[in-house]
């Protein structure tokens, strides 16, 4: 299930990874883009990790800056509007979360899928084994 709390953090993720790719096309670093804003050199890389929202006019600007295309400007304005915090919390975001910081993004990925999909190379899962797949293997025949 998909809730609003995670869609911002998504959505704010996916916002700083368009930026830093824009970004390093232009060929600039995070200190110039953000002397550029007048922000403290932090601002940048902060944003990028998708640990800030990005105003409107700081938005504007670096998109300017980097000169995106109207296709990438467009996708980014769509994706700072959704990232903008609600000012109430979803109904289903109810508990606090407790895991490591670096897991959250994975955390906010699985509650917001909509497929799950598995990929093997030499096995294949455990419930879509046969019995005679299963002894094959034992006996070093392969699949």
């Amino acid at each position: 299930m998909t809730t609003p709390g995670t869609t911002i953090g998504i959505q704010r993720r996916q916002l700083g990874n368009e930026l830093r790719k824009l970004r390093e096309v232009a060929g600039l670093t995070q200190e110039q883009a953000a002397e550029s804003l007048g922000k403290a050199a932090n601002k940048i890389s902060r944003v990028e990790n998708g640990k800030v929202g990005i105003s409107k006019t700081d938005l504007d600007a670096l998109l300017r800056l980097f000169q995106a295309s109207g296709k990438d400007a467009l996708w980014c304005r769509e994706l700072a509007q959704g990232s903008r915090r609600r000012r109430t919390r979803a109904a289903a975001e109810t508990t606090l979360y407790l895991g490591p910081k670096w897991f959250r993004a994975f955390r906010d990925f699985e509650q917001s899928a909509s497929q799950i999909m598995q990929v093997g190379s030499e096995i294949v899962p455990g419930n879509l084994q046969t019995e005679r797949y299963t002894r094959a293997m034992f006996h070093g025949q392969g699949s």
